[in-house]
C-alpha cells in the first residue's frame, strides 16, 4: 500500500540523536588517547593562557570561543576538546537524516527513511572528510555544516514562515561566525526551497532576510577584523584559471578517493570512476525519464555539491595526504545524500541494496580508521618529542638543546609544523633553551633513508638530509641551510630519525 504523509510527520526522535553520537564516539574514540597537534598549541596559549582573541588573517570568533570554553573546562587536557569535535559530527549526522527526511522525493515513506538513513551514516563514517573530527582546529568546518544544516532542516519545519525565516538568519550569521564556506548558504536554501516547490513569496522574502544578515556579518566582520579577508584567505587562494581547473580535478577525485602518492595509480582509478560514473548517468537517465520529480531533487544536490565544492577549489585539497580535508566536510553532506539518493532509486532489490550500502561502509570505515591511525601516530610522535626535550633539560640545567629535523606531520597528521614553543611551555620547559635547527617536511622525509642516521662527511657529519655538524674551537658548528650555531659542551645536540628523537653523540 502506497503510505503518504505531511513533510515533517513522524519526525525522527531522541534516540536517533543517541544513535549518531554514541556511534561516532565509538568511530573517534582512539581520539580520546591523543594530545594536541601543531597549531592546537599556538591558538590553545593564545585564547586560554594569554586571553587573546584577536586572530590576525581569520575571522573565526565562534571556533576561538568553543576552544576557549573547553579551555575553561579542561585546560590542557585534550579530551574535552576531541569529545566536543566527536558530538558534534554526531549531531551533524543526526542532522543530515533529518534533511534528508524532511526534504521528501519518495511517495514511499520506506524508501525516504532508507535514504535518510542511508545518507547520514555514509556521512557519519565518510572517511575523506575527518580532519575537521581528528584535528581540534579542524571543528570550524563542522561547527558551520552544523550551522548550515540546522538552518535547512529549520526551512523545512513546521513553524510559521516568518519564524522559520527569523531563526534560519540567525542561524546563517552565527555560522558565518566559525567557518567561511557557510556563506553561500542563503543559495543553499534558495535552490532546496525551489526544488521542494516552496512560494514564490517565501522565497523572496528568504532573499531579503539573508542578503540583511549577510550585510551585517560584513559590518561586524569589518568592525572587528579591519577587513573582509584576512592575510590567510589572501595566502591560500589562488585565481589562476590553470591553478582553479587543477583543484577542481582534486577535489573532484577526492570526494571518492584516499589520498595517495602514486600518481598512475590515481590516475587509473580516476578514469575507472568516470566510466563508473558515466554508467550510472545513463542508469538514472533511464530510471527517470517519465520521473521529473527525482531528476528535479537529484539535480538539486549535484548543483548543492557543486556549490560547496568553491571553497575547497580555491583553496586546493591534498591528493597525497589527509591535510585539507576539513574543506570536503561540507561538500560530504550532499555527495553523501547525492550517493544514497542513487542507491534508492535505482537498485529496487532490497537484499542487494544493502549489500552495496554494507560494501560502501567497509570502504569508508576501513580509510576511516586508517586516517584516525595516522593522527594516533603522529599523536605518539608528538609526545615522545616533548618527553625527550623535557629529559633533556632535566639532565641539563644550563645548556641548550638543539633540534635536528623537527618533523611537520605524518602523512597529513600535524606534529610540529607550528605551535612548538607553545607545546614547551604548556609542559613548564624553557622555551629559550630549545633551538629549532629545521623541520623535516613530508617530501624530504619520503626521499630520505629510513631510519635517519647520522653520516660520516669528511671531519665532520651530516644528518639528512641537509644538517652538518663540524667540530670548532670547544664547540660544535651546526649548519642548516643559510644558519649556523654553535652547540657548547654543556649543550645537547637531539635528531629526529623517522620515529624518534635521538640525543647525538658528537666526537
Amino acid at each position: 500500500m502506497i503510505r503518504k504523509t505531511s513533510r515533517t510527520s513522524g519526525d525522527p526522535g531522541i534516540w536517533h540523536l543517541s544513535f549518531f553520537c554514541l556511534a561516532a564516539l565509538l568511530l573517534f574514540c582512539p581520539c580520546l588517547a591523543r594530545t594536541f597537534a601543531s597549531d592546537d598549541f599556538e591558538v590553545i596559549k593564545r585564547l586560554g593562557v594569554d586571553r587573546d582573541f584577536r586572530t590576525p588573517g581569520f575571522f573565526r570568533p565562534l571556533s576561538d570561543i568553543s576552544l576557549y570554553a573547553n579551555y575553561m573546562a579542561g585546560g590542557w587536557r585534550p579530551e574535552g576538546y576531541y569529545l566536543f569535535n566527536i558530538f558534534l559530527h554526531g549531531v551533524n549526522s543526526y542532522l543530515l537524516f533529518l534533511f534528508c527526511y524532511r526534504w521528501r522525493w519518495a511517495v514511499d515513506v520506506k524508501d525516504q527513511r532508507i535514504y535518510a538513513w542511508f545518507a547520514a551514516i555514509l556521512f557519519l563514517v565518510y572517511p575523506f572528510h575527518s580532519e575537521g573530527i581528528d584535528w581540534i582546529l579542524g571543528r570550524g568546518a563542522s561547527l558551520c555544516t552544523f550551522f548550515g544544516l540546522a538552518a535547512l532542516v529549520t526551512l523545512l519545519g513546521r513553524l510559521r514562515t516568518w519564524q522559520k525565516l527569523s531563526l534560519a538568519g540567525c542561524l546563517y550569521f552565527v555560522g558565518m561566525a566559525a567557518y567561511e564556506p557557510v556563506v553561500l548558504l542563503p543559495v543553499y536554501i534558495l535552490i532546496v526551497l525551489f526544488a521542494n516547490h516552496a512560494k514564490a513569496k517565501e522565497m523572496r522574502w528568504w532573499g531579503l532576510v539573508s542578503g540583511v544578515v549577510f550585510v551585517l556579518h560584513l559590518a561586524v566582520r569589518y568592525r572587528l577584523a579591519g577587513g573582509f579577508n584576512g592575510d590567510y584567505v589572501r595566502a591560500t587562494v589562488d585565481f589562476e584559471p590553470g591553478v582553479i581547473a587543477g583543484n577542481l580535478v582534486k577535489v573532484a577525485v577526492r570526494l571518492f578517493l584516499p589520498p595517495s602518492d602514486h600518481t598512475r595509480l590515481m590516475a587509473g582509478l580516476s578514469l575507472l570512476l568516470l566510466l563508473g560514473l558515466i554508467r550510472i548517468g545513463w542508469a538514472f537517465y533511464r530510471r527517470t525519464r517519465n520521473g521529473p520529480k527525482e531528476r528535479t531533487y537529484f539535480f538539486a544536490l549535484v548543483v548543492l555539491m557543486a556549490l560547496s565544492c568553491i571553497f575547497p577549489t580555491l583553496t586546493a585539497v591534498s591528493t597525497r595526504t589527509s591535510e585539507s580535508d576539513r574543506m570536503l566536510y561540507l561538500p560530504s553532506v550532499f555527495f553523501c545524500s547525492g550517493m544514497s539518493f542513487l542507491l534508492v532509486l535505482l537498485v529496487g532489490n532490497a537484499s542487494r541494496r544493502f549489500w552495496i550500502f554494507g560494501l560502501a561502509l567497509v570502504y569508508m570505515i576501513f580509510f576511516l580508521e586508517k586516517t584516525n591511525l595516522n593522527w594516533l601516530k603522529a599523536s605518539g610522535d608528538t609526545s615522545g618529542i616533548l618527553e625527550a626535550v623535557a629529559r633533556g633539560q632535566r639532565g641539563s640545567k644550563e645548556g641548550k638543546i638543539y633540534i635536528v629535523n623537527l618533523p611537520d606531520e605524518r602523512d597529513g597528521a600535524y606534529i610540529f609544523r607550528l605551535g612548538f614553543p607553545e607545546a614547551l611551555s604548556s609542559m613548564g620547559l624553557d622555551v629559550s633553551r630549545v633551538v629549532v635547527v629545521n623541520h623535516l617536511k613530508r617530501d624530504q622525509e619520503r626521499v630520505t633513508s629510513r631510519p635517519i642516521r647520522p653520516e660520516k662527511e669528511g671531519e665532520g657529519l651530516v644528518i639528512p638530509p641537509f644538517v652538518r655538524l663540524r667540530n670548532g674551537t670547544g664547540t660544535v658548528v651546526l649548519t642548516g641551510g643559510d644558519s649556523s650555531w654553535r652547540a657548547g659542551a654543556a649543550d645537547e645536540i637531539f635528531y629526529w630519525d623517522g620515529g624518534r628523537l635521538n640525543r647525538l653523540s658528537f666526537p
